[in-house]
């Protein structure tokens, strides 16, 4: 992926994290409103209208919060932009809270905590799941506590934990839920990772040689016909270089096939660590080779032609075959405006077939 497509997708992700942000702020905050609403005109809240009030702004200057730190783009820096683990905890932390002030009625308060870890259930790692449901779950019990110290004639004991020990059993169920989920999620991740790697790994064969690893000769085309547009229209100009090992059937007859494979690859190495990282080398086919020298004249291309051909007369074969040596006759060419790149290539053969008929380990330009 080139860095500008990479960026898109960061910003789009980034989007993506605030839309979350602000649709849970906006359904969070008017479900909130409207639960607590209702058990203060029926009579269950214990508290004024402005205790509601405040407690429905407390909830919503979180989502607040959560937004403005996104929109400045910090949100970046953390494994999870999403932050779903901790808007999670706010959202359960403003479900607490609000089930102090509610009474015989709270766990359809509770109840709301559901509807938020239905998103977790998705998102959060199993473990994260576990620890927000056991945080809800005890927070829960601690309210229990305190309402029954600060108000006992406002709570039926035994109806409350009897209420808190189906949320404990619900929750249960959730986590047991998500635990499936989870493994479903896991498995459905490493198969699109396989798959995406599989993918790459058939998008680089077919566009590279299996021996040498190199650019093969469908994707030089392609590489040539890419370039030609773009000199086409005044971007740069490019050369090319034909490349052929000398002698190379000879190193096959004399030393086996196995060191001629050896050969082309020790090649494919030195022709990669001699050109610039904008420029390709492919294998054309047999012990023909290609160099597209991109953005330069032609003089930089000679100079980079003559570099290359010491490198191959440089390589060492001690390991296998002492007596080896091998050398490569080269020729170079320059793009003419408008010109077919089969013709370019033809006009590099041409220079190519001039080195040999002049000695070869030589480049000759046309």
């Amino acid at each position: 992926m080139t860095g500008l497509a990479a960026t898109h997708k960061d910003d789009d992700e980034q989007r993506q994290h605030i839309r979350r942000v602000v649709w849970a702020g906006l359904v969070g905050s008017v479900a909130h409103l409207v639960l607590l609403f209702l058990t203060h005109e029926l009579g269950f809240f214990r508290g004024d209208f402005d205790t509601l009030t405040g407690l429905v702004i407390f909830q919503a200057s979180g989502y607040i919060v959560f937004f403005a730190y996104m929109r400045s783009g910090r949100n970046r820096t953390h494994a999870d932009p999403s932050m779903t683990m901790p808007l999670l905890v706010w959202a359960t932390t403003a479900i607490l809270v609000s089930a102090y002030f509610v009474d015989q009625v709270r766990l359809c308060v509770m109840i709301m905590f559901f509807v938020f870890m239905v998103e977790g259930a998705f998102r959060l790692r199993l473990l994260d799941f576990v620890l927000l449901s056991v945080y809800c779950v005890l927070g829960y019990l601690s309210i229990l506590f305190v309402v029954k110290e600060q108000f006992p004639e406002n709570i039926d004991r035994t109806a409350e934990l009897i209420q808190w020990f189906a949320f404990t059993l619900l929750t249960v169920g959730s986590v047991v839920m998500t635990a499936e989920i989870s493994s479903i999620r896991h498995q459905l991740e490493r198969r699109k990772k396989q798959n995406e790697t599989a993918k790459a790994r058939m998008e680089e064969l077919a566009i590279k040689d299996e021996l040498t690893q190199l650019f093969n000769r469908r994707h030089a085309m392609e590489l040539l016909r890419h370039h030609k547009g773009l000199a086409d229209r005044g971007a740069y100009g490019f050369a090319v270089c034909y490349v052929d090992l000398d002698h190379f059937k000879q190193i096959n007859d004399n030393f086996g096939h196995h060191v001629g494979d050896l050969v082309l690859k020790r090649f494919a190495q030195a022709a990669l660590a001699t050109v610039s990282d904008v420029d390709h080398v492919a294998r054309l086919g047999g012990e023909e080779f290609v160099v597209i020298y991109v953005k330069t004249d032609l003089d930089a291309a000679l100079r980079a032609s003559e570099r290359l051909r010491e490198a191959v007369s440089s390589i060492d074969f001690a390991d296998v075959a002492p007596r080896l040596r091998v050398s490569a006759s080269l020729g170079l060419t320059l793009y003419r405006p408008s010109e077919k790149p089969e013709a370019l290539l033809s006009r590099a053969d041409e220079a190519l077939y001039a080195s040999k008929q002049g000695g070869r380990n030589r480049v000759t330009v046309i």
